[in-house]
């Protein structure tokens, strides 16, 4: 929907390259928000003293260490894809709130990348 609705603010044709849309906008799109949620909440998840999340979490963990796609599953991917696996394996290793914004910078430059990338790619030449 956010994609669709910058088209239309621009008013160009749904087959628009989204590389530009974003490009245009200078937005970023919404699962960078999505991760840092995520992370947020696994972070206090892992920290918690409530004991009925504890053990539910627990329960989670060990599904993944399984190999059993999961919610902790998903977060362990998140994490690994970024370069922040240590994370997982150690989550009081880190300040949470200058992590957090570091992560979301991250996230940030990595889209910028495949940004690039995409928009390289997709380029006309006009000669």
């Amino acid at each position: 929907m956010h994609i669709l609705s910058c088209k239309r603010i621009l008013n160009v044709k749904l087959w628009t390259s989204n590389a530009g849309i974003y490009g245009e906008h200078g937005r970023y799109p919404f699962y960078i928000n999505q991760y840092i949620r995520i992370v947020n909440y696994w972070l206090k998840i892992v920290n918690t003293n409530n004991c009925i999340l504890s053990i539910v979490y627990k329960c989670s963990l060990q599904l993944c260490n399984l190999g059993k796609p999961c919610w902790a599953t998903n977060v362990k991917h998140i994490w690994c894809n970024y370069g922040y696996g240590y994370v997982w394996e150690n989550p009081n290793s880190i300040d949470r709130t200058v992590f957090l914004c570091s992560f979301k910078r991250n996230l940030m430059d990595c889209f910028i990348q495949e940004w690039d990338a995409s928009v390289r790619d997709n380029s006309v030449n006009i000669i």
